[in-house]
């Protein structure tokens, strides 16, 4: 995957927002591989979302996000993938399926993150930006989007 990385910094061009496009698309080709449901299971108090966190977690917009994804078939796919049960198992799996999910997107804003910083460091503001704000849209609003529905799974399970 680095190898993709450096080839599309060197072909295209880190100031292109193609290449953040391309960039967030690969780390998340990657995280799907290796963050999967053989993964171990997700435990501890990181997991647990407060009250406040989900206050927060709605003032950023996260419901909105999440509607978007609705709006344009994400959500679909998303609910077809993780096939769970409506059932007190299912929705225990469910939740460590958004706990992983959760890992991924964080996992991935940290290398667009660092992307971001090795962009300054070469001197192409405007490849950080778009790399910032790539990573913001697609990891860091999604990773919140999981510990959003976490907060409501935990009103039930």
């Amino acid at each position: 995957m680095a190898g993709f990385i450096v080839a599309g910094w060197h072909s295209i061009g880190p100031e292109q927002p193609v290449f953040a496009i391309v960039v967030q698309f690969l780390l998340m080709a990657w995280a799907a591989f290796t963050v999967t449901e053989h993964f171990p299971p997700l435990r501890g108090r990181w997991w647990r979302v407060s009250e406040r966190q989900a206050s927060f977690l709605r003032m950023a917009g996260v419901g909105a996000f999440g509607r978007l994804l609705t709006v344009v078939g994400w959500n679909r796919v998303i609910t077809r993938e993780r096939n769970y049960q409506v059932t007190r198992a299912g929705m225990l799996a469910l939740e460590q399926h958004t706990r992983r999910s959760e890992v991924a997107h964080l996992l991935c804003a940290a290398a667009g993150l660092g992307l971001a910083v090795a962009a300054l460091v070469a001197g192409t503001s405007p490849g950080a930006a778009w790399l910032m704000v790539s990573t913001i849209v697609l990891q860091l609003y999604p990773a919140m989007l999981q510990r959003s529905v976490r907060a409501r799974l935990g009103r039930v399970v």
